[in-house]
């Protein structure tokens, strides 16, 4: 069984945001847990008609191993396309 979230924003001119980066997008991120392990999907879609820059970066911190009986073999992380 897998439990998804789903969040999502949209950005135009009317969102706080818009001030300090003045571009239109669509910004969301899937966690999916499932008996594989924790996975995560983020999608930016520039919808105006200038480019857009865009840079993606997590600080995320982890305690590894997850619990008492586990170990450091009990972790696997991968980043880039399936």
């Amino acid at each position: 069984m897998n439990t998804v979230i789903v969040l999502h924003q949209d950005v135009n001119e009317t969102h706080e945001v818009y001030s300090y980066f003045p571009h239109i997008f669509k910004f969301s991120i899937k966690y999916t847990l499932s008996d594989h392990g924790l996975s995560q999907e983020v999608v930016i879609q520039n919808c105006g008609e200038d480019p857009m820059p865009c840079m993606l970066a997590f600080h995320t911190a982890l305690n590894a191993p997850f619990s008492p009986n586990s170990t450091i073999e009990d972790c696997q992380i991968t980043i880039g396309e399936r």
